[in-house]
C-alpha cells in the first residue's frame, strides 16, 4: 500500500509549503501575529541536512512519491531535531560509551493536511523515521519488504541511540509506529509536573529568603550556562557507578536551551531574561552553583506562564531561587510557574510554598523510542 512512498530531508520550497500548512493549527496557537513570521521562525530557511558545525539544525522531513520526492503535494510532515546526549550504560554492557559521542533525536510538528488524513500517511512516516535515525543493526529484521525500498540515510543521520517526541495524541498513537509492522515505537515514560501560583508563592516565601546573591540573564549568557552544565552533565555520568540500566540525558549547550525565545520575540515588550545564577557561579565560574533557566508560554486565551527548563538548586535555596523568578515572572502578568520531573529532594520544600504535584498529561507526554541494546532505559534531566 505504500511501497510507492518514502521519506525525504525537505526541500527549501517543501520547508516553506510545511509550515504554510500547520499555520493555522500551530501558528495562531503558539500566537505568531501573522503567517510570515511564523514561517520565518528558526529551521525553515536552514531545513536541509545540517553539517557538523550545525549541530542543532532542524530538518524537515516529507512523505512524498517515489517518482517526485520534491513536490509541494506532499503526503504529510515533520520536523528532527539532532542532539547531544550524554549516556550511560548498565554495568556489564559490552558497549562501550566513550568509542563515539551518542547522539538522540527529537521528533515534532507532525503534521498531515486535513485533505490527506485517514490515510494512515503520518503513521507510515513515523516509522520509515526510525529508519533514518537509528542504524540498521539496530534492528533485528530487515526492512519489511511490503515497504519497498528502505529510504536513504543522509549525512549526519543513522547513528542515533534515541529518539523522543511529545505526544499531543495519547499514549498508543506513536507507540504504533514501530520500526516494522507490530513492533513498538515511541513509549511514553511518566512525568510530574510541579506548579506553583505566582501570588501564593509570593505570599508564602520567608522574608529571609527574598534576600539573595542573584544575577539575571539575558538571552545571549543563557548558552554559557547551558555550557557549564552540559559540561557537569557529562562529568556526572562519567564518575557516576554504572546504573543498574541505561540512562541517557540531552545536553543543553548548542542552541538548545535558547530554543523557546524565538516564540516570544514578536509580541510587545517581550521578556529580557531568561534565566537567574547566583553571583558565585558568573563570577567565580565554579560548577553546580544555583541557577535557573526558562521559557515563557504566552499563548492567546491563555494564562501566562513561566516554565522552568533547567534547574540545578539546593533544598535550602530553592524558595529564594522561586522567590526571585515569580517577582519578575509577575511584571509580565504571568500567573503560574511550572517545572518538570523536579528532584525528589526539593519536592517537600516546593510544596511548602505552594508547589502541586501531578502527571503531565494532554500534549505533554514526553515518549522514548531507545535504539540501544538495553530492555529499560532512563530519561535524566528531563526538564522541558
Amino acid at each position: 500500500m505504500f511501497a510507492h512512498l518514502s521519506i525525504y530531508p525537505a526541500t527549501h520550497d517543501q520547508a516553506i509549503e510545511s509550515r504554510k500548512r500547520s499555520w493555522e493549527h500551530w501558528g495562531k496557537r503558539y500566537g505568531f501575529p501573522d503567517q510570515q513570521s511564523y514561517i520565518d521562525r528558526p529551521g525553515t530557511y536552514a531545513s536541509l541536512v545540517p553539517g557538523d558545525d550545525d549541530f542543532h539544525s532542524l530538518v524537515v522531513w516529507v512523505l512524498a512519491p517515489r517518482n517526485d520526492p520534491e513536490t509541494l503535494d506532499f503526503m504529510c510532515a515533520c520536523e528532527v531535531y539532532r542532539r547531544e546526549l550524554s549516556v550511560s550504560r548498565q554495568a556489564g554492557s559490552n558497549l562501550d560509551p566513550t568509542s563515539e559521542e551518542p547522539i538522540g533525536y527529537g521528533v515534532g510538528a507532525v503534521f498531515t493536511p486535513p485533505d490527506k488524513r485517514g490515510k494512515g500517511y503520518a503513521k507510515h512516516m513515523m516509522r520509515l523515521l526510525h529508519w533514518v535515525l537509528a542504524p540498521a543493526s539496530s534492528f533485528p529484521d530487515p526492512f519489511p519488504e511490503q515497504w519497498g525500498k528502505p529510504p536513504t540515510v543522509p549525512q549526519n543521520y543513522g547513528r542515533g541511540v534515541v529518539s523522543i517526541l511529545w505526544s499531543a495524541l495519547g499514549p498508543e498513537y506513536y507507540k504504533s509506529c514501530g520500526p516494522y509492522p507490530g513492533k513498538d515505537g515511541w513509549t511514553v515514560v511518566p512525568n510530574t509536573l510541579t506548579s506553583w501560583d505566582v501570588e501564593t508563592m509570593l505570599q508564602r516565601v520567608d522574608e529571609d529568603a527574598k534576600i539573595g546573591q542573584w544575577t539575571f540573564l539575558e538571552g545571549g549568557r543563557v548558552e554559557e550556562i547551558a555550557q557549564m552544565d552540559s559540561e557537569l552533565i557529562t562529568a556526572e555520568a562519567r564518575t557516576a557507578p554504572p546504573p543498574k540500566h541505561a540512562t541517557f540525558s540531552f545536553l543543553p549547550r548548542q542552541g538548545l536551551a535558547q530554543f523557546w525565545q524565538f516564540f516570544v520575540r514578536h509580541i510587545d515588550e517581550p521578556p529580557e531574561y531568561w534565566g537567574i545564577a547566583s553571583r558565585g557561579s558568573e563570577e567565580d565560574r565554579t560548577p553546580g552553583l544555583p541557577f535557573a533557566l526558562w521559557a515563557y508560554a504566552f499563548f492567546p486565551d491563555k494564562p501566562r506562564t513561566l516554565w522552568i527548563t533547567r534547574l540545578r538548586c539546593s533544598k535550602g535555596l530553592l524558595p529564594s531561587v522561586l522567590f526571585q523568578i515569580a517577582d519578575y515572572a509577575k511584571r509580565f502578568g504571568i500567573v503560574k510557574i511550572e517545572a518538570w520531573n523536579l528532584p525528589d529532594n526539593l519536592k517537600e520544600e516546593a510544596e511548602k510554598i505552594g508547589g502541586c504535584h501531578t502527571l503531565a498529561e494532554g500534549h505533554q507526554l514526553a515518549s522514548v523510542k531507545w535504539y540501544g541494546e538495553e530492555d529499560k532505559v532512563e530519561w535524566l534531566n528531563n526538564e522541558r
